[in-house]
C-alpha cells in the first residue's frame, strides 16, 4: 500500500508536469512529490497532518498574492524563483497528503483523506483565483486618495519635472521606487505610479490623464501592452 501511494503521488506530478511542458521542471515535482509521500507514509495524525498541508498551502497563497510587493522589496529576478519554489512546496504537500491518506484510509477511512482535501482546496485557489487583479484593486482603492493629492501638487508645480519624478518623502510609499513618471503638456499630461518597475522597460501603474483620451505609447513613451480604465482620466496601464 505504501508503495502504492508513493507511486501515485509521482504519476499524479508527472502528468501535472508534462501539462506544464517543462521536464527540469517537472522532474523536481515528482521528487518533491516522492519525498512528500515518503513522509506522510512514515507518520502523524490526520489532524497534524492537516494543519501541515494546510500551512504550506497558506504560504505558497500568501507568497503568490504579495509576490509583487516581494518582488519590488527585492529583485525583478525572484519573480521566476517564487514560482517554481511555490510549485515544489505544494508538489511535496501534495504528495504527503496523499501518503497519510493512503496510510490512514483503514483506520480512520474519510478522515484520512481531509489532508487531500485541504491540497486540493489550496491548488484550486492558487490556480483559480486572480491574485495579481485583487492584489492591483486593493492597491488602488488604498492609494487613490494619495495619489489625487500627488497629481493636485503637479499641476500646482509644487512637484516638478519631466519623466523620472523623485516624490517627496510623504509620498514615496504610493509609487514602487519612490518615483513617478510625468510626461506631456499641461493640457495632456501624463502622471505615472509605478506599481511594478521591471527590468528593459518592463512595468506597470495607474496613470492619470489630464485629458479625456486614453494614454497613448507615444505619451507614456513606452509600448503598451495593456490598459484598463479604472475611473474617469485614471487607466491602469502595463508597458512593454
Amino acid at each position: 500500500m505504501k508503495y502504492f501511494v508513493i507511486m501515485s503521488a509521482v504519476a499524479l506530478l508527472a502528468v501535472a508536469s508534462h501539462v506544464m511542458g517543462d521536464a527540469h521542471v517537472g522532474a523536481a515535482l515528482a521528487l518533491a512529490a516522492t519525498a512528500g509521500a515518503i513522509v506522510g507514509v512514515t507518520g502523524g495524525s490526520a489532524r497534524n497532518s492537516t494543519i501541515v498541508v494546510i500551512t504550506i498551502m497558506g504560504v505558497i497563497l500568501t507568497a503568490t498574492a504579495f509576490q509583487w510587493q516581494i518582488i519590488d522589496w527585492g529583485t525583478v529576478f525572484l519573480a521566476a524563483r517564487i514560482e517554481e519554489v511555490s510549485e515544489i512546496a505544494a508538489a511535496a504537500g501534495a504528495g504527503f497528503a496523499i501518503g497519510v491518506g493512503g496510510r490512514l484510509w483503514r483506520k480512520v477511512r474519510w478522515r484520512a483523506l481531509t489532508p487531500v482535501v485541504a491540497s486540493a482546496v489550496g491548488y484550486g485557489m492558487w490556480f483559480f483565483v486572480p491574485w495579481t487583479a485583487i492584489n492591483l484593486e486593493a492597491v488602488w482603492y488604498a492609494r487613490h486618495d494619495g495619489f489625487e493629492r500627488v497629481v493636485a501638487l503637479v499641476q500646482k508645480g509644487e512637484i516638478a519635472g519631466r519623466g523620472d519624478v523623485a516624490l517627496p518623502s510623504r509620498w514615496r510609499g504610493l509609487s514602487s521606487g519612490g518615483s513617478i513618471a510625468i510626461y506631456g503638456d499641461s493640457a495632456s499630461s501624463v502622471v505615472l505610479f509605478y506599481t511594478f518597475r521591471g527590468i528593459l522597460g518592463h512595468a506597470s501603474g495607474y496613470a492619470y490623464v489630464a485629458g479625456d483620451a486614453p494614454p497613448t505609447p507615444v505619451l507614456l513613451h513606452s509600448d503598451i501592452r495593456e490598459i484598463a480604465p479604472e475611473r474617469p482620466h485614471w487607466y491602469f496601464v502595463s508597458l512593454r
